[in-house]
């Protein structure tokens, strides 16, 4: 049950989606560098922390509060941008906001990105997040280190980009409120495809998946 693994990212995983885009303003030719990494993580299996208790729990999750959530991610400047620059840094931020949004419930900038008339996967997370805070569950780990960026060409019918990325994430679990492991992730690393277009105003993600390209 990792990050990105088979349309699903850590307690889920990154799923897929596909459809029709909306048609975003920008466009560009210049080639895209991987944007600057806002977080990073271990790849391989992560030393384990905490000293589990009779009852199963992990003593260091008994008092999960945002003070103990992760940060979220700095927003990368090259979002401002409407090229495969832009592109890049976009389906860079978005997967890195997952364990974010998975562990304080926050879904705000998530939603804003999503393009939920195409992105099941978008929706799924969201969903999951505020499930998990309804719950008064708590999701620990999972940090996305993406290591390789590779912005495809411009799709011309729907003017967004394909983005191919190559990840790591480490080791996550959910706890209840009492401290208990109620399920989790090893730590994994694969590619997934992100579908992204400027609309407007913004960035937009039209589709996560884990499968490969036709062609």
């Amino acid at each position: 049950m990792g990050l990105l693994v088979a349309a699903t990212l850590a307690t889920a995983g990154l799923a897929g989606c596909s459809g029709a885009e909306p048609s975003p303003g920008g466009d560009a030719t210049s080639s895209a560098p991987a944007p600057e990494k806002s977080a990073s993580a271990p790849a391989g299996e992560p030393t384990p922390t905490g000293s589990a208790t009779p009852d199963g729990s992990d003593k260091e999750a008994e008092d999960v509060d945002a003070a103990d959530a992760p940060p979220k991610p700095d927003r990368p400047a090259d979002m401002k941008r409407t090229d495969e620059r832009g592109a890049a840094a976009a389906a860079t931020y978005f997967l890195e906001l997952y364990p974010y949004v998975m562990a304080t419930g926050d879904t705000k900038e998530w939603d804003a990105m999503s393009y939920d008339d195409t992105c099941d996967f978008c929706v799924d997370a969201s969903k999951k997040a505020i499930k998990l805070k309804d719950r008064n569950q708590h999701y620990i780990g999972g940090d996305v280190d993406i290591q390789t960026v590779d912005v495809l060409d411009k799709d011309t019918l729907v003017k967004g980009y394909p983005v191919d990325l190559n990840y790591a994430q480490s080791a996550a679990r959910i706890t209840d409120s009492h401290g208990v492991r109620v399920d989790g992730s090893n730590a994994t690393k694969g590619h997934i495809g992100v579908d992204v277009a400027y609309a407007t105003t913004m960035w937009r993600v039209l589709a996560v998946s884990t499968a490969d390209r036709d062609g």
